[in-house]
């Protein structure tokens, strides 16, 4: 079975363009450069599938404000055993006696991995059923596991984003970073599973939808 892993960030060029590695296990994914800013984007979600999202309340926004670019990979289950590896060279900066005032940096807005036949619109509505929407739940109760800044483990970088989230915040610099995957009922996830039941979340779906990858 091939699994899909998606990267949705977002990235201020200065000067070069970055690069990042992207490996499974030792399998080289893919390497890509980024030319030119990816900023973020307000996208309206209008009428499209999944009617739990019509049962919201009236006040619930279909507007999302994401990253104007997501990255899609295929990757074949048997690469998917121990962990993710991505590998960012990215070192480009105004310092200059003491002071910094520009720098390069991408900051990941979302990732996920789910397995390739979820790009079906169909096999979401088979199990839109158990979508709760319960709120308040933490991210590691929703399937696909949005990892954790615990199980994002940075093996090469400046030690002062040691202590700090990685989702959603400025890096900069080159940084080398691991998270693992783990497997729950013949599913490969990205991150550490936590006990209990999970529930899905068809926000990731809404997600796919804006960048017309269902059904195609």
């Amino acid at each position: 079975m091939r699994y899909v892993l998606g990267l949705s960030l977002c990235y201020h060029r200065y000067h070069k363009d970055a690069r990042l590695r992207i490996f499974a296990d030792d399998y080289l994914v893919e390497e890509i450069e980024l030319s030119q800013d990816i900023k973020l984007k307000t996208m309206q979600y209008g009428d499209r599938p999944f009617s739990s999202f019509n049962q919201r309340p009236s006040n619930y926004s279909r507007v999302f404000i994401i990253p104007e670019k997501l990255f899609v990979f295929y990757i074949d289950e048997k690469y998917l055993k121990k962990k993710l590896r991505i590998e960012v060279q990215n070192d480009q900066n105004n310092h200059t006696n003491g002071f910094m005032t520009d720098w390069a940096w991408l900051s990941f807005y979302r990732m996920f991995l789910i397995p390739e036949c979820l790009l079906e619109c169909e096999n979401w509505e088979r199990i839109e059923r158990f979508d709760s929407w319960l709120d308040n739940l933490p991210p590691y109760k929703y399937f696909p596991v949005t990892p954790l800044h615990k199980d994002m483990r940075l093996i090469s970088s400046a030690s002062k984003w040691k202590s700090r989230e990685l989702l959603q915040h400025q890096i900069g610099g080159s940084f080398v970073m691991e998270i693992p995957f783990t497997r729950k009922r013949n599913i490969v996830h990205l991150g550490r599973l936590r006990p209990g039941k999970i529930v899905i979340d068809l926000n990731l779906a809404r997600f796919l939808c804006l960048f017309d990858l269902l059904n195609t």
